[in-house]
């Protein structure tokens, strides 16, 4: 199924150029640039990047990004999306930036199916979170959205749409696989997904949105050699010996576990404010992810061509201990497992204010000044020079031009 969409690609290629056949190009943009102040702390914009900005870093692929999007209508039920975005990525292939690519059956205006990659639509705006042009903030919080590196799914999704007296209702359903990675301070971790499923239901009255989304997935068994050859060691080693090998093994076991991610959020909009909030928790039957919750909530005041926003936004979950009880035998093994059991390590809470001039009509400019309390042991969400033991307070500042055409 990987490589699905990207078959799906080639053979819209060949349906694009059939007489009957509508197509559009359209496409965005974000051209940015973000510096911070903290010398120990590297501000990333989610988990999968890959390079962090420290202080006296001016960088510009953190924030920028160019996406193309083609659209093929075919008649009233049958479409095809595709979607590619160039941005900084660990691997740059055609398959990574191919974004979206599905075929979409419309057998009336109420229900949708589509098959193929799509978003993964776990938050209010997974449809659009790479088109920076249809929100105000210079960029998504990344407390709720930086945490998960998996953006899109392979796979299929059903939605049905109901008008009831002018107010909408949406629900929809979704199964498939994803596949994207983890970049800690110490490793790099594939964060494969399987037999994902999830519910989302959305209602939409007058200038309310207020929607709610269960996920589940699996994670996929894909450990590296040498944590393979670490937990074949550690299996080894008689229970009498070391008391706590057992739970060493299932902590560094990463495939076949599952994962739940809940979300609520809202949003009001009319001609003079916007106001949107989200809400998130994630749990699981892995040792190595403890409870995460995260939330935010921005309020951006219109005012003509300018919106002047403030925004809150916080994510928690437990630093567990394991190395400081054991055998000074096991105690550089310890110290692995401990890292392996806190990959999600996170507490940190951040205040923003921002600015956005829309000086033409596809055209944006944003400022946005961030403060971070940031906890120590808890920066999943950013990259470290080395050993940190201390709180930091960071400012992280951004500016971008964003654009549609």
């Amino acid at each position: 199924m990987r490589y699905l969409p990207i078959v799906f690609f080639v053979a819209s290629y060949s349906l694009c150029c059939k007489a009957d056949t509508d197509f559009a190009f359209s496409g965005f943009g974000t051209i940015g640039i973000t510096t911070a102040d903290s010398n120990n702390y590297g501000f990333r914009q989610n988990i999968s990047k890959r390079n962090g900005i420290y202080s006296g870093d001016w960088k510009f692929e953190d924030a920028s990004l160019i996406g193309l999007q083609l659209d093929l209508t075919f008649n009233k039920h049958f479409q095809f999306v595709s979607q590619v975005v160039l941005k900084d990525r660990v691997e740059q292939s055609f398959n990574d930036a191919l974004e979206l690519s599905f075929f979409r059956y419309n057998p009336s205006p109420a229900w949708s199916f589509r098959i193929g990659r799509t978003a993964l639509d776990l938050f209010m705006m997974t449809e659009y979170r790479n088109v920076g042009f249809a929100y105000p903030w210079a960029h998504v919080p990344t407390e709720l959205y930086g945490i998960v590196p998996n953006q899109n799914l392979d796979g299929v999704d059903l939605s049905y749409t109901v008008d009831l007296n002018q107010n909408l209702l949406r629900f929809k359903t979704f199964f498939g696989k994803s596949d994207s990675i983890i970049i800690t301070d110490r490793i790099t971790l594939d964060a494969d997904l399987e037999d994902i499923y999830g519910l989302s239901l959305e209602y939409e009255i007058g200038k309310h949105i207020i929607r709610g989304d269960f996920t589940q997935a699996k994670t996929i068994d894909n450990e590296s050699y040498d944590t393979k050859q670490l937990k074949a060691f550690i299996a080894s080693i008689p229970s009498f010996i070391w008391p706590e090998s057992d739970r060493a093994y299932d902590i560094l076991t990463v495939g076949g576990k599952t994962f739940k991610y809940t979300t609520l959020g809202y949003k009001y909009n009319d001609v003079n404010w916007l106001i949107q909030s989200e809400m998130a928790q994630i749990n699981s039957n892995s040792m190595a992810i403890s409870k995460l919750k995260n939330a935010y909530i921005n309020i951006s005041k219109k005012l003509n061509f300018n919106d002047i926003y403030i925004g809150y936004a916080t994510t928690k979950s437990d630093y567990r201990h394991f190395a400081a009880d054991q055998p000074d035998a096991f105690k550089e093994i310890s110290l692995i497992v401990e890292n392996a059991m806190n990959i999600y390590a996170t507490k940190q809470y951040t205040y923003s204010i921002g600015w956005r001039w829309r000086f033409a009509d596809n055209y944006s400019f944003k400022l946005q000044l961030d403060k971070t309390k940031l906890y120590k042991n808890r920066n999943t969400l950013w990259l470290s020079k080395g050993e940190t033991t201390e709180n930091e307070r960071i400012h992280t500042f951004s500016a971008n031009i964003s654009f549609i055409f």
